[in-house]
C-alpha cells in the first residue's frame, strides 16, 4: 500500500473498483489489494494517516500540531507519554534542522509506501509490524530521489469504536539511539527527553557553524605505489543504485550485526575498483569477499575495517579527513567509545550561497538513499576517511 502526495485529487484503488475525492489541502493516491476486513482497513489507515500527517507536519514546519491527540489514545499512559514526547522531539528536531541548514533540506515529491508484515488484533487491541519506505527529493537535488526504509512495531487500541496507536516502537532507529545514548538522553525518560530538547536549537546551530569552518585538509599522501585508482563517482553510483536494492551476490548481513560495512565495503570495489586483498578468513589483515563464511573480518565490521585500512597490510591507500574535504565515494564512520559502529558512504554534496552545507550519504542497517547528514546522522563522534588508490 503506497500513499503518494500530490496535488488535486484522491484516488482509492482497490479489489472492488476506484473511488475519486477532492481534498482541500495535501492529497494523496492509494493502491491497495483486496484487504481483509474492516478491522484491518481501519488499523492500516490510523496507522498511514498518522505518518502522512506527520510528513505533512514536517513540510509546514508545524510545531503545534494535533497530530497526538487526533491519532494516540486519548487516555494515555506513562509509557505512551513518554513515546509521544520521543516522537515529537524527532519531529522538532528535524524541521530546526531543515530550518537552520544553510542548505535547502525541503522534502519534495514525498511518497510513502506501506508493507505489513502482520496485522494482529483482538476486540480491543492490536499489534502491527510495518515497513515504511519513503521516497523524495531534497529541493537543492532534485534530480537524484532519496529514500528511508525503517520498519516499526505499532500498538494500538480502540476508543469509541475508532482505532488509535498506543505506542510505535522503533521510532528512533538503533542508529540515532546509539547517537542520543552518547549524548546522555535516556529515550525511557520523559525529562531526559525534554531536556534534551530544550538544547536542540543551539546544538542545530553549534553543528552547521562548526562543520562548515573546519579547515580543509591539504592531501597527505600515506602510499606511493598507486596501481589502481579509486573511482568515487562510480561508489556513490554504485551506492544510489543499491542503498535499497541490495546485490544479490552478496550475503545480507542484517539480523547478524549489521549490514552497513558489507555495503560500503561493496560500493569500494563494484563502484570504486578497488581490488580485493584475500587472505585468512576472518581477520583484518586482508580485505575480501566470497561468500558469508570465506570473508575477512574488515569486509563487514565498520572498526575492523577502519583498522585495516590504516594498517601495514593494508593494499587502501587512504587519508583522514574531514567534513570539508571528503567527497563523493568517501567514508564517513559513526563512533561510541572511539570505536566505529556504523559505514555510511558520500553519495552527493549540497551547496549554499555560502558554500558547502551538507553531506549527502547511502547506508544500510537502516536502510538510506542519498539522505543529509545533518539530519539523519546529527552526532559528534564522527571520523571521514578519503579513499585514494589501491596498490594492488
Amino acid at each position: 500500500m503506497s500513499k503518494k502526495f500530490i496535488k488535486g485529487m484522491s484516488i482509492i484503488i482497490s479489489s472492488i473498483g476506484i473511488s475519486v475525492s477532492l481534498l482541500t489541502n495535501s492529497v494523496y493516491a492509494v493502491n491497495s489489494d483486496s484487504l481483509e476486513n474492516l478491522n484491518v482497513t481501519s488499523i492500516q489507515t490510523t496507522i498511514e494517516d498518522f505518518f502522512y500527517e506527520y510528513e505533512t507536519a514536517f513540510d509546514n514546519s508545524n510545531l503545534t500540531t494535533d497530530l497526538y491527540t487526533d491519532y494516540f489514545v486519548s487516555e494515555a499512559s506513562a509509557e505512551t507519554e513518554t513515546n509521544i514526547e520521543v516522537i515529537d522531539t524527532m519531529l522538532y528536531r528535524r524541521i530546526m534542522i531543515k530550518d537552520e541548514c544553510p542548505g535547502d533540506l525541503r522534502e519534495l515529491n514525498k511518497e510513502l509506501v506501506f508493507n505489513y508484515a502482520s496485522v494482529d488484533y483482538d476486540s480491543n487491541s492490536a499489534s502491527v509490524e510495518v515497513e515504511v519506505t519513503k521516497t523524495f527529493n531534497y529541493a537543492s537535488s532534485l534530480d537524484i530521489e532519496s529514500a528511508t526504509r525503517d520498519t516499526y512495531t505499532i500498538l494500538l487500541e480502540k476508543e469509541n469504536g475508532v482505532w488509535r496507536i498506543s505506542q510505535i516502537e522503533n521510532f528512533v532507529d538503533d542508529i540515532m539511539k546509539v547517537q542520543l545514548e552518547d549524548a546522555g538522553v535516556n529515550l525511557n525518560n520523559i525529562d531526559s527527553i525534554r531536556d534534551y530538547r530544550k538544547d536542540i536549537l543551539t546544538n542545530i546551530r553549534e553543528y552547521f557553524s562548526d562543520t562548515m569552518s573546519t579547515e580543509i585538509l591539504s592531501p597527505v599522501e600515506t602510499y606511493t605505489a598507486k596501481t589502481t585508482t579509486y573511482d568515487g563517482g562510480a561508489a556513490s553510483t554504485y551506492a544510489l543504485n543499491h542503498a535499497l536494492n541490495y546485490n544479490p551476490d552478496y550475503a545480507d548481513f542484517n539480523g547478524f550485526g549489521g549490514d552497513c560495512t558489507n555495503f560500503v565495503s561493496q560500493c569500494l570495489y563494484e563502484g570504486g575498483g578497488l581490488p580485493m586483498h584475500y587472505g585468512t578468513p576472518y581477520t583484518k589483515t586482508c580485505w575480501y569477499y566470497t561468500t558469508s563464511t570465506n570473508r575477512s573480518s574488515s569486509w563487514t565490521g565498520a572498526e575492523e575495517l577502519y583498522d585495516y585500512i590504516f594498517s601495514n597490510s593494508s593494499k587502501i591507500n587512504a587519508n583522514i579527513s574531514n567534513w570539508n574535504s571528503v567527497s563523493f565515494g568517501d567514508i564517513i564512520q559513526l563512533t561510541s567509545g572511539g570505536e566505529g559502529y556504523h559505514s555510511l558512504i558520500v553519495s552527493g554534496i549540497q551547496y549554499s550561497s555560502y558554500g558547502k552545507s551538507d553531506l549527502l550519504v547511502c547506508a544500510h542497517t537502516a536502510d538510506r538513499r542519498h539522505v543529509s547528514l545533518a539530519s539523519y546522522y546529527p552526532g559528534s563522534n564522527k571520523r571521514y576517511i578519503d579513499i585514494t588508490s589501491s596498490d594492488l
